[in-house]
């Protein structure tokens, strides 16, 4: 318990266990053996408690003499399952405190720790296994510490009504952080100054626990973006105006995003698709001006020689050819049309004064572009889904509130937007 965060006058620390007294092993060295504390919390419900056993601390090198520091090296377990090594050195006589040691723990059981996660997170630990290891140094009243956490097969248990719990996604930061073997590893880094009276050992990591959840609600992209490089520009994948084809640069993303989901398996996808109303419009124009032209060059207008339309190349005398004829039909033949169009013979009549006059005439309605929309989607959940690597029923296609997306400096409307959760 953080003692930073916790009322005195509810934690109970009591020697069970008489110590053996302290034996100067020899000259400038201190050991002590057999030191064991219960610990109890009543400040919270259910109640908290835990025993720590210091089997030997031993301090060589001690003295009055001017020195840099002595050795200091202790042994023990906590709740008797959970071995404890601290090694390092220190010199607690001079003005400033000097400590520099490093401390690990194995094989501690998290589910004891419900009270507190259930009281500031809402949800009890189903189970799960804590091996700490941490670098702390004081110099000059400078305090740096790396602190590395593995949680081992964490699973977080039911809801708890908490009017202290925080609202954090804990549930999408586990599913972000848990590798293909059930574990996650975290560096948490603090630094402060022991002359600050703001300063406490538990809160400062108890902050950095807690930016490391909201990053992953605000930035889940980035907090993960290690493992298979990158950022959160990972979840916008990009089209072609009017395509729906996966270009170079989305494939490599979608790459990385089915690496993610393959070394994440709890996590799941939510993927979102699309359109911009001016530059897609205008594409889709396009194509439906050419796929007429290319129309006159079918015979017989079977739903088989449509389909294969787009699969038709036209040199460019024959697209003039059939333009100009297309012309004719559709804008000379029309009276109200022609009283503004160049005849045919005109010399000055150009290919893209026909081909805009053609698109005048052409409408692309939003249903058409939320079709658009929703085949890039449908592209993309396709793509990450090819080579069986991540299950279909973890990925998701959502109808997202508009057709167009919000607007952002460095990516274009027409896109995928792909979220985790």
């Amino acid at each position: 318990a953080d003692a930073d965060t916790q009322d005195s006058d509810t934690k109970e620390t009591e020697d069970t266990r008489q110590p053996s007294p302290v034996i100067p092993a020899r000259i400038g060295e201190v050991v002590v053996e057999n030191l064991e504390f219960d610990f109890i919390d009543r400040s919270i419900s259910p109640h908290f408690s835990t025993r720590l056993n210091l089997s030997e601390l031993r301090v060589t090198g001690l003295t009055s003499e001017d020195f840099k520091a002595a050795d200091l090296t202790a042994k023990g377990t906590l709740n008797e399952h959970a071995p404890i090594k601290i090694n390092g050195k220190l010199n607690p006589l001079q003005e400033n405190l000097y400590l520099d040691v490093t401390y690990r723990m194995d094989n501690m059981e998290l589910s004891p720790l419900s009270p507190y996660t259930g009281k500031y997170i809402g949800r009890t630990i189903e189970k799960g296994k804590l091996v700490i290891d941490v670098d702390y140094k004081i110099e000059d009243k400078v305090v740096k510490a790396e602190n590395h956490l593995l949680l081992d097969q964490f699973n977080l248990g039911q809801q708890v009504e908490s009017p202290d719990a925080l609202n954090l996604p804990v549930g999408l930061a586990v599913a972000l952080l848990k590798d293909r073997n059930g574990q996650i590893n975290v560096d948490l880094p603090i630094s402060g100054r022991t002359d600050d009276p703001s300063f406490g050992i538990g809160k400062p990591l108890l902050n950095a626990l807690k930016n490391l959840i909201v990053k992953a609600a605000t930035s889940p992209f980035a907090l993960v973006g290690s493992i298979v490089g990158g950022g959160e520009e990972l979840r916008y994948i990009e089209f072609s105006a009017g395509s729906a084809q996966i270009d170079e640069q989305g494939a490599k993303k979608l790459d990385s995003i089915q690496k993610l989901l393959y070394e994440r398996p709890e996590l799941n996808l939510d993927i979102a698709g699309y359109a911009d109303k001016e530059s897609d419009r205008i594409a889709l124009s396009d194509q439906k001006l050419t796929r007429k032209i290319k129309a006159l060059t079918l015979k017989e207008k079977s739903s088989k020689d449509i389909a294969k339309i787009d699969e038709i190349v036209l040199p460019p005398e024959e697209y003039e050819k059939l333009l100009r004829k297309l012309y004719a039909e559709e804008i000379l033949s029309d009276p109200e049309k022609k009283q503004t169009a160049k005849p045919l013979k005109a010399p000055d009549l150009t290919i893209e004064e026909m081909e805009s006059m053609l698109r005048g005439g052409i409408t692309i309605t939003d249903a058409e572009l939320r079709l658009l929309a929703v085949e890039r989607a449908g592209q993309v959940k396709d793509y990450l889904l090819a080579g069986e690597r991540v299950a279909a029923d973890r990925i998701f296609l959502t109808e997202p509130k508009n057709l167009t997306p919000e607007k952002t400096k460095d990516f274009k409307a027409s896109r995928v937007e792909l979220n985790l959760r």
